[in-house]
């Protein structure tokens, strides 16, 4: 994007530069008597504007320089002429362009309309005559430093739309990773370590013990190296709201049978691992945005994989609520393990320090103008999400934390 931006730039500083030295040309040629040193002057200048679109800053700065001396130069010139001629004009729009400041113009202009006053009052008409003078181009520099601001904002803007389109990638790639990779090599440890338990002792059973050990090391380096540092990272990132540069997303129907799937493999994988309970879904969810059933989506994951990891094997609720106002999901399961809010028994938000999988939900669930909440009581483990529904614009909590039954993932 950049070099095509410099592309441009240098076409037009091709056309108006080269228009420019025609022009000089033109008048070069109707110019009756002139002198080898007017012939010299108009050549030079003819030569820096030929050349100013390979460094236009530099070659401004000379064609200036170059008009004030010819302009002032104690031999005979041209004179004041290339003060009042389309070089310097265009050379000090190009200059202003470059600071693209329109403050220090805008004080020239002022101060040597004020020299015009003063001189007009005193008399002193060579003052009055030199600021009528520079006040084009002040006004030239004044319009290139306007045309360098707005190039120079829309630059900003430009790249902060890529930063956010690479930063929805990444939040998108995490999301697999931790959704799909992490939690399916957690239930495969789980399923090994379950037969390992279960199995007499034998010479399997060592080779069950290895792969375990491989997926357990396989999943702390891709918690350690690759999630929690990416998250950090994106935390990290000052950015717009992603969700204005994201691509158009899938159907609904797609997302409806995605999120229908979501929930029969959580429910089978928590069959398999001992734990008794079906999840439910309450109302429709057809009439939600996709980005809803979505989040939906990964919340099921989420939670159905914390209960895998953390859960104590027995009854477990799990449920979906939807409504035209609001998607309410609820999930509670016994916890294997005390947790560190166990003292608590009243929902409060989630300690956002101690998590990666239900750090990155929860972010979600706040930009969509959601709320986590968790409760702790008697060895019950609580999680209670509420997100509005998408009829009506979401309003962004102040403060969200994370947590879950004390994972990492």
């Amino acid at each position: 994007m950049r070099n095509s931006i410099l592309f441009k730039e240098r076409t037009l500083y091709c056309a108006i530069s080269w228009l420019f030295a025609i022009g000089i040309i033109a008048d070069w040629a109707n110019t009756l008597g002139a002198t080898p040193l007017l012939h010299a002057e108009n050549l030079v200048v003819v030569m820096l504007l030929l050349f100013l679109p390979l460094r236009p800053v530099i070659f401004a700065s000379i064609i200036v320089v170059v008009c004030f001396v010819l302009a002032f130069a104690p031999f005979p010139s041209a004179g004041v002429y290339w003060l009042q001629a389309s070089p310097v004009w265009l050379a000090s729009a190009v200059l202003g362009k470059h600071i693209a400041n329109v403050i220090i113009p805008s004080c020239a202009f002022v101060l040597f309309q004020s020299l015009i006053i003063v001189g007009s009052a005193t008399q002193l008409w060579w003052v009055s005559s030199f600021a009528a003078t520079m006040q084009p181009v002040i006004v030239a520099w004044g319009i290139g430093a306007l045309i360098g601001q707005m190039t120079r904002n829309e630059r900003e803007r430009a790249a902060a739309e890529i930063q956010n389109q690479q930063r929805a990638h990444q939040l998108e790639m995490l999301h697999v990773l931790h959704d799909s990779v992490a939690n399916n090599l957690v239930y495969a440890l789980a399923r090994l370590r379950s037969f390992q338990s279960n199995t007499p002792a034998g010479n399997n059973l060592k080779d069950v013990g290895e792969i375990a050990d491989v997926l357990a090391l396989s999943l702390h380096e891709l918690r350690q190296q690759v999630i929690i540092p990416t998250r950090r990272k994106l935390d990290l990132t000052d950015a717009r709201p992603i969700s204005s540069v994201q691509s158009p997303g899938p159907t609904p129907e797609s997302t409806e049978h995605t999120l229908l799937q979501t929930i029969q493999s959580a429910a089978h994988r928590l069959h398999e691992q001992g734990f008794i309970g079906m999840p439910q879904v309450i109302g429709q969810v057809a009439h939600l945005a996709p980005s809803r059933i979505e989040l939906i989506s990964h919340c099921v994951r989420e939670v159905g994989g914390n209960i895998i990891k953390y859960g104590m094997p027995g009854p477990y609720a799990l449920a979906i609520d939807t409504d035209e106002q609001t998607i309410s999901i609820l999930s509670s399961n016994r916890c294997s393990t005390p947790h560190p809010h166990e003292q608590s028994s009243k929902f409060t938000d989630i300690d956002a320090g101690t998590s990666t999988g239900l750090r990155l939900i929860t972010e979600e669930i706040s930009r969509a103008g959601g709320t986590v909440s968790t409760s702790q009581e008697s060895g019950e483990w609580t999680i209670f999400i509420s997100i509005p529904s998408g009829s009506h614009p979401p309003v962004p909590s102040e403060s969200f934390n994370s947590s879950d039954n004390g994972s990492e993932a």
